[in-house]
């Protein structure tokens, strides 16, 4: 073989190794981005699924309380925080209740308040906002432990609304073992059991105070940034026991939305049968990790109003008898969860019905 020919055959074989090196690299990355953006149940689960259906918002509304099963395959993975954005059109038809539906059923604002000074102000003009008839609004703060302005600001507040709401008060709640600190020291994982068991009793005996001839009860977190002007008409609509709103926050740096209030979810398989083989006291939190719960957002292609199995309390409206009858934020580890999470799972064992309306958009700071 002549020199020639051999140099011929040396380039030939590099330019081959070459492009099975770029094929090679191209395959990891096809792959990288199928298991991040789409992350396939059988990932998550060791197990082969079916394959992805195609992605549809024409899906009829949920008639009743029965769990509709949606695979992690199907619109996105359990755990997924994106909130995809829908068109004008859609998101109207979404939000559109029946026109000849009667508001007059009397509705508490429940709003527990600790070293929030900085937000009352801003929280009394949101909801002033509000459409709902304003002879059937109450409103109750529940004052707790706090080491800043709060009890002046609320003390403005009573002021500023008692003259248009049907009742204003102010109740000093003053538990032990409230947490202070920063946002950070406040949501850390490993002081959530005490926090959150600490909140549930601040809810409880806020709503053993307040809560007089109202119907319905709407817990409203003070931080909250934005909130729609039919907020109540929209919840009431829904018709059901207990019901949420999609809690978001907005994310400057990549202009997207998120959801802030991950506590509003429904099960999966996986989910289920971690917590069955877990102990009794083991306590399960979202948002500190991969989640294997299906999160609000994930749920618009079911419709307007969708079955769930977790709630949060950025916002969230509760039939009053359903309180009255025993349904409490439990301070205690209750089916794996406390507080408002806790409430969900308590909801469904007495019977209640627990929603979702996934168009509906709280913003929170």
């Amino acid at each position: 073989m002549s020199a020639h020919a051999g140099r011929r055959i040396h380039k030939s074989y590099k330019k081959t190794m070459l492009c099975g090196l770029m094929l090679f690299v191209l395959l990891w990355i096809s792959f990288f981005v199928y298991a991040v953006v789409w992350k396939p149940q059988w990932l998550l689960e060791g197990r082969a699924v079916p394959t992805r259906q195609p992605f549809s918002w024409q899906v009829a509304e949920a008639k009743n309380s029965q769990r509709i099963h949606v695979t992690l395959n199907e619109i996105s993975a359990a755990g997924y925080d994106i909130v995809l954005p829908v068109s004008q059109v859609h998101m109207a038809a979404m939000l559109k209740y029946p026109t000849d539906m009667k508001f007059m059923d009397k509705v508490l604002v429940l709003t527990p308040v600790h070293n929030a000074a900085d937000h009352l102000e801003h929280f009394s003009e949101i909801l002033m906002t509000l459409t709902y008839p304003r002879p059937l609004l109450s409103l109750a703060l529940g004052e707790d432990s706090s080491t800043d302005e709060t009890m002046p600001a609320a003390v403005a507040i009573h002021e500023k609304l008692s003259q248009r709401f049907r009742r204003v008060s102010i109740i000093r709640l003053n538990l032990s073992g409230q947490l202070h600190g920063n946002v950070r020291t406040k949501h850390d994982e490993g002081v959530q059991y005490s926090r959150r068991t600490h909140l549930a009793r601040a809810r409880n005996m806020l709503l053993k105070s307040a809560l007089s001839d109202e119907k319905w009860v709407l817990w409203i977190d003070s931080d909250v940034k934005v909130i729609p002007s039919n907020l109540v008409e929209q919840l009431l609509s829904a018709e059901k026991d207990v019901v949420v709103p999609l809690c978001v926050r907005n994310d400057p740096y990549h202009h997207i939305k998120k959801v802030y209030d991950k506590n509003t979810w429904r099960e999966t398989e996986t989910s289920l049968r971690q917590q069955r083989e877990s102990p009794a006291d083991k306590l399960f939190l979202e948002g500190y990790g991969p989640s294997n719960r299906i999160y609000l957002n994930s749920l618009r292609p079911e419709g307007r109003v969708v079955p769930l199995d977790g709630v949060g309390a950025c916002s969230l409206l509760v039939r009053a008898d359903c309180h009255r009858e025993g349904l409490i934020f439990p301070d205690f580890i209750y089916d794996h969860h406390v507080e408002t999470e806790g409430l969900a799972k308590m909801a469904r064992d007495k019977g209640y019905g627990v929603f979702g309306m996934p168009f509906v958009e709280v913003v929170h700071v």
